[in-house]
């Protein structure tokens, strides 16, 4: 049951309804899809503008130029600005932080409408980002103009931080902000749309490998003459059906119960992959990237010993399987 003080902030939190579509849609109409990652000063300087009218000290925080990444076609610097924003309360008491990222996933696939033309059909907004997460940045701003609107006394503080580098899992975004100690937090809500009533006490950990397996190339007219490092590839995707998912708690073809959702370990092999230089070449290489994703009681380590091990036995199996692998990114499981 609501008090009078929460049923007010709720209706006027519905108020704002109109006023929700009309930011989010301009939010979504800034293609800010990584790769590449461009727009996003527009992005920063069009969240810092609304910060302005509800916090007392709003900054765009822009990483050191030397730690800029690149775009991949031009290779000149992009922007990763990181928009912060304080609501300092009456009294010094704990600090509740929002956090969430504005860059999103390239549109891929078959889109009835321009993924960044926002349309709203039988009450729900359709776009890119619109769920992922540019929904949640705009409700934390509404449900704090909300707070003011109502002229509510906040007895601590509430602060914001809109990031990049989310969907890549660069250094720039909240990476950044940690390590320069620019957020204050007792307490903190990352807006992922896991739903409006499944909320998470932490994040599951992650490991992205790049494994590349070698080859010789030789006329695909005489293929004996090579290695076929296509086939090699194949070969260990076989043994991590076979060892590996059928061991997760979620299978990647089922989609998993609320309940369970924040308990289920997950891979998925072939976010990018790239092989040979020609048709007619028996490919010398082939690369491919394994996203792992980490349920609590799971560790990096384990994980990169399973990856391992199953190469391991390979190479004792096959004198001519020989690869590379490289760990882009891992991070523990983290629960509060």
């Amino acid at each position: 049951m609501l008090n009078q003080l929460e049923q007010r902030i709720c209706n006027r939190v519905l108020s704002l309804e109109d006023e929700f579509i009309a930011v989010l849609s301009d939010l979504i109409s800034i293609n800010t899809a990584d790769p590449p990652g461009e727009n996003y000063d527009e992005c920063a300087n069009f969240l810092a503008t609304h910060l302005e009218a509800l916090a007392d000290n709003v900054a765009i925080v822009q990483v050191a130029p030397e730690s800029l990444p690149h775009h991949p076609s031009t290779g000149k610097p992009l922007s990763r600005p990181n928009v912060i924003a304080e609501i300092a309360g009456l009294k010094d008491g704990l600090a509740l932080h929002f956090n969430g990222h504005y860059d999103v996933v390239p549109a891929v696939g078959n889109w009835s409408s321009d993924p960044y033309t926002p349309v709203v059909k039988e009450g729900k907004l359709y776009g890119r980002g619109s769920t992922d997460m540019k929904a949640a940045i705009v409700a934390m701003m509404m449900a704090v103009k909300a707070l003011k609107l109502e002229n509510v006394n906040l007895a601590g503080t509430i602060s914001f931080s809109f990031v990049p580098d989310e969907e890549n899992d660069g250094p720039a975004g909240s990476d950044f902000l940690v390590a320069q100690n620019k957020v204050r937090a007792d307490y903190c809500i990352v807006g992922e749309p896991s739903g409006a009533t499944n909320f998470f006490n932490g994040h599951k950990g992650c490991v992205w490998l790049e494994v590349t397996t070698r080859g010789k190339p030789a006329h695909a007219s005489s293929p004996w003459q090579g290695t076929n490092a296509f086939d090699k590839m194949i070969k260990l995707i076989q043994e991590i059906n076979t060892k590996i998912k059928p061991n997760l708690l979620h299978q990647e073809d089922v989609e998993p119960d609320t309940s369970t959702i924040s308990e289920t370990g997950t891979i998925m092999l072939g976010g990018k992959v790239t092989t040979g230089d020609s048709a007619n070449i028996v490919p010398p290489r082939c690369t491919m990237t394994i996203d792992r994703r980490l349920a609590p009681g799971e560790s990096v380590q384990n994980i990169l010993d399973e990856f391992s091990s199953i190469l391991a036995s390979l190479q004792k199996s096959d004198p001519e399987f020989d690869f590379d692998t490289k760990v882009q990114s891992q991070y523990e499981v983290c629960v509060t």
